[in-house]
């Protein structure tokens, strides 16, 4: 159904408190993030930390499987005992354990990093993670200072690069994805048909979607995602798919319900919040499901309200803050598409953004890199944050708070 959209913009300059509040926070939190990866840094011999991970950590997993791709042989990516026996072999034997998790239709998106010495591969992994992360923040269009978006990206991009992981990339599909959506719906389609490589960042998409009756996104996702699959059983065969569904998920969720420590102080979410306060798994899904009953609401009526009038990025940011707080498996560096949605959140509401919105909006930001900490120490209170600030930007949308950024161009989706 096609929409319109009438502009105004948003009242005053940014408010002066919330702005200092958020300079202050993340300025602290950038320098100590940089410091903590100095340090270790510090300890790497060659390819590997004093710690045994290898510098870059998660990013051995991209480069590994993208080596199996060009070799021709991935099946046994998805048998754990020989994964980690592999990873050993070629990074010592100190080697933390390490599985693989993604779906085989990733893998022909990694076959660049094969070809690439490892350290190399890293450098390039990070620098066009960082680059398409941008593309997707200058997309959103929100005429905030340059200095600022850089201030509150740098928590969750320092996360990303220090742990080698996929965050700005995935942060970048779902954050293009979600903008792109009323006014290039095909390529918007084809970014979120992407995301499949990490479903559960996209879990309420086809919400907002739907509602929001934006069809032509919704073909061009599924064909992408189509695609994708057919060129990995093409490429691969059907063993890998199989070895998928019974091996790895199965043995994601026991990771997911049995690994404790640093595993579960990096994820911002009530479930893992729960154990890493030493909850029974059972008890654990109980302390979560209010946060994902909150979460879904949240998401449905901001798609409702939005459908026909308003700045459609609003429906956007909610949707993306409540991704956080439904998935009980969301890590820190995932919050990149987070990150993203707070800017708009602060983009829109400018001078009526407060003292309150302020600090909670440099809590979120600041979340990729202090809440592990805090968890770690027994404060595990990044799903509070998170789902606080869900509670109040959608209170905002209520209460009309909330304003154009800047035209946004009409017509179905």
């Amino acid at each position: 159904m096609p929409h319109t959209t009438k502009s105004t913009a948003p009242p005053g300059s940014l408010d002066s408190r919330a702005l200092l509040v958020l300079i202050v926070v993340l300025t602290l939190v950038t320098l100590a993030a940089i410091y903590f990866i100095v340090t270790i840094l510090g300890t790497v011999d060659g390819r590997v930390e004093a710690s045994g991970y290898p510098l870059g950590r998660d990013y051995v997993n991209y480069w590994t499987g993208g080596q199996a791709v060009i070799d021709g042989h991935v099946d046994w990516l998805y048998l754990p005992d020989d994964y980690l026996q592999r990873l050993r072999a070629d990074f010592g034997e100190a080697l933390p354990k390490h599985n693989w998790s993604y779906p085989p239709h990733f893998l022909p998106l990694l076959a660049p990093l094969g070809l690439a010495p490892y350290i190399t591969g890293y450098v390039l992994w990070c620098l066009v993670g960082i680059m398409l992360f941008a593309v997707a923040l200058r997309s959103l269009d929100l005429s905030l200072p340059f200095g600022l978006v850089v201030l509150a990206a740098a928590p969750v991009v320092l996360a990303n690069v220090f742990l080698g992981q996929n965050g700005l990339l995935t942060g970048a599909l779902l954050l293009g994805g979600l903008a792109l959506r009323d006014h290039r719906p095909w390529l918007a389609g084809i970014l979120l048909g992407i995301l499949t490589i990490k479903p559960q960042l996209g879990i309420l998409v086809p919400i907002l979607l739907l509602v929001q009756q934006n069809w032509r996104t919704i073909i061009a996702a599924v064909v992408t995602a189509a695609v994708l699959i057919l060129v990995s059983i093409a490429a691969f065969g059907w063993q890998p798919w199989i070895s998928f569904v019974e091996v790895t998920l199965p043995y994601q969720t026991d990771i997911m319900t049995e690994w404790s420590g640093l595993f579960t102080a990096m994820m911002p979410t009530g479930f893992m919040a729960s154990r890493s306060l030493g909850a029974a798994t059972p008890t654990a899904f109980l302390v979560h499901a209010p946060f994902a009953i909150v979460g879904i609401a949240a998401a449905l009526w901001a798609a409702w309200v939005t459908r026909h009038d308003g700045d459609r990025r609003a429906a956007a940011a909610v949707t993306i803050v409540a991704t956080v707080v439904v998935s009980p498996y969301v890590f820190n560096y995932d919050m990149a598409a987070l990150s993203g949605a707070v800017l708009i959140w602060l983009a829109a509401c400018r001078a009526r953004f407060g003292l309150l919105r302020g600090a909670l909006a440099a809590a979120a930001l600041a979340t990729p890199v202090i809440g592990p900490a805090l968890a770690l120490s027994g404060l595990p209170v990044a799903p509070l944050i998170v789902v606080a600030v869900l509670i109040v930007m959608t209170a905002d949308i209520s209460a009309k708070r909330w304003h154009h950024i800047r035209p946004a161009a009409a017509g179905a989706g």
